[in-house]
């Protein structure tokens, strides 16, 4: 607006009137990390305005929400430290839930004195101590009868893969959507990977990325536990909304590349063939996938894991055409694998 001053002090006005009569009231700004400046210029304006403490002070409380590893702006840090220094701001940091206490919220919620270890642990993992993930997370199993109530207690089924509850996926895509495209990028990248991965590795996949992804740590998108250079997501709800989300050419164009720059390392290295030949059966390069599958099988097969060589022979034929001449050998060396593993089965019908 044009009267800045007349239009602050319009919505003083406002919360003064209504304050009237000692009633209490709450304005609560979430996420402020994503306020435009007249908002934030109104949040300083009410502080000092209407909640500075006084003989005549309504009673207002300004309550802000924000995580504080993505503050960048410097209008917000500048506003932040100026609130503190004048004695208007207290600050109270919100931890996240380790085991303990995500296996006490279970309990409390559910009326579950004892909750199945697993259910704590895969709940634990996937919202990473995230008290909005974890409630969000409880309330959609039960509401999917993963977890029921039957006879007299809560039971649990199904744990092998928790959908992303809607309300989340809503928040995930306004985080994702809302960040540039490199940053997008390397996230596809981490989470095409499939676990905690290597910078190098990803910087190999996309060159320049090792200065993104020490950002993204920096904002709490990756951790670095270790402090040794190998990433992987705080959430790993993140990691499954990218790879849902990203359209199938694309992540074949990420796992080729990956396979690429694993077979770089690979040569330096002696880097197994296994990981290898997983990004290639997901990429591009056919020829690539067909050898990598290969020198795993036979590597799955001299080791004695033999259902693991299955796997990777199947892999190996999926990549055949009909007509190659190659493809009776591999059947029969996937039959072979079935059979020393005791599939006997699935070996006749190799």
């Amino acid at each position: 607006p044009e009267d800045r001053l007349g239009w602050l002090e319009q919505i003083a006005r406002f919360f003064r009137e209504a304050a009237q009569g000692r009633r209490g009231y709450v304005l609560a700004i979430e996420e402020i990390q994503f306020a435009t400046p007249e908002i934030l210029t109104l949040t300083g304006y009410l502080a000092r305005s209407v909640c500075l403490a006084g003989e005549f002070c309504p009673p207002l409380l300004v309550v802000l929400s924000l995580r504080d590893a993505e503050v960048a702006s410097s209008e917000l840090r500048g506003l932040l430290s100026d609130l503190g220094d004048e004695g208007l701001l207290l600050s109270v940091p919100l931890p996240r839930f380790g085991r303990g206490e995500v296996a006490e919220y279970v309990s409390t919620t559910l009326g579950m004195p004892d909750p199945p270890s697993r259910l704590v642990d895969r709940l634990h993992t996937r919202s990473g101590g995230n008290p909005f993930l974890l409630e969000e997370l409880l309330k959609s199993l039960v509401e999917d009868k993963t977890i029921y109530y039957r006879g007299d207690r809560w039971r649990v089924r199904g744990l092998a893969r928790l959908r992303i509850p809607d309300n989340v996926v809503k928040l995930i895509r306004a985080r994702v959507e809302a960040l540039p495209s490199v940053e997008r990028n390397v996230l596809r990248v981490v989470a095409a990977y499939g676990e905690p991965v290597p910078v190098s590795v990803v910087d190999g996949a996309l060159p320049g990325a090792a200065d993104v992804v020490t950002d993204l740590v920096r904002r709490r998108f990756l951790s670095d536990p270790g402090g040794d250079g190998v990433v992987g997501f705080r959430h790993t709800m993140l990691a499954q909304f990218l790879l849902e989300r990203s359209r199938p050419e694309e992540l074949r164009r990420v796992h080729t590349r990956i396979g690429e720059v694993l077979e770089e390392i690979g040569i330096e290295e002696g880097l197994r063939p296994e990981k290898v030949a997983h990004h290639h059966s997901l990429g591009e390069d056919r020829r690539k996938a067909l050898l990598y599958a290969l020198a795993a099988a036979r590597r799955m097969t001299a080791a004695g894991r033999f259902d693991q060589a299955a796997i990777y022979y199947g892999r190996a034929v999926a990549r055949l055409e009909r007509e190659d001449p190659r493809r009776p050998d591999l059947l029969e060396a996937l039959g072979d694998a079935h059979a020393a593993g005791g599939r006997l089965e699935l070996a006749a019908g190799a």
